[in-house]
């Protein structure tokens, strides 16, 4: 049989039609991958401390008119080492919380986020610039993540926690936040806080 040339030049176009489809069609589906928009990191949002300790600093604002006392706390979940040598969990941070000028611990109570200073108050979590560089400062949550690079920093914007002491007078902490991108964290601690003194004793010259 004899295969005329306009039939193989058909036969070679549809072909090499084929092929730019193929080569197209490869290409959007190549696009759409690049272009998937992946799913946001979702971070616990139901909280269990297990470590805690606190750091009293007196009346650290009395400069300003303010006699209340002031503590700072930080809650650590079971897989956090205290000595701030981190694998995978949370670390709640509050710089600031204001007691009793007759307290040196947290008495029992609701503390809320508050910029007065008064008791039963702690101070949100902000951001600043301190010698040309942002820090943040206030109540912080630290997430420490499997891939580091979902490990970040959520500032407390608004919430509450209560702390409650039981007979045997060791302390439960009840968390209500809020952070800056409106994740709605709830937890507990219960346990014993570590306390410490930052206030440096003068010594009487002889």
């Amino acid at each position: 049989m004899k295969i005329h040339n306009n039939t193989i030049h058909r036969s070679a176009k549809t072909i090499s039609s084929r092929l730019i489809y193929a080569a197209i069609f490869s290409l959007i589906v190549l696009t759409a991958c690049d272009n998937t928009v992946q799913a946001p990191y979702v971070y616990k949002s139901n909280l269990e401390f297990t470590t805690g300790k606190a750091e009293f600093y007196g009346n650290y604002f009395a400069n300003y008119q303010n006699n209340n006392n002031v503590i700072s706390l930080s809650l650590y979940s079971d897989s956090l080492l205290i000595n701030n040598k981190t694998s995978v969990g949370q670390h709640l941070n509050f710089d600031n919380i204001f007691i009793p000028a007759a307290d040196s611990i947290l008495p029992e109570g609701t503390y809320k986020n508050d910029t007065t200073g008064n008791s039963f108050t702690f101070i949100a979590g902000t951001k600043i610039i301190a010698n040309g560089y942002y820090q943040t400062v206030g109540a912080i949550l630290n997430y420490w993540e499997p891939l580091p690079k979902n490990s970040t920093s959520k500032l407390i914007t608004d919430g509450t926690f209560t702390v409650s002491y039981n007979s045997n007078h060791l302390p439960t902490f009840t968390l209500n936040l809020t952070t800056d991108d409106k994740l709605k964290i709830s937890g507990t601690f219960v346990g014993k806080i570590n306390y410490t003194s930052a206030i440096i004793k003068k010594t009487k010259r002889k």
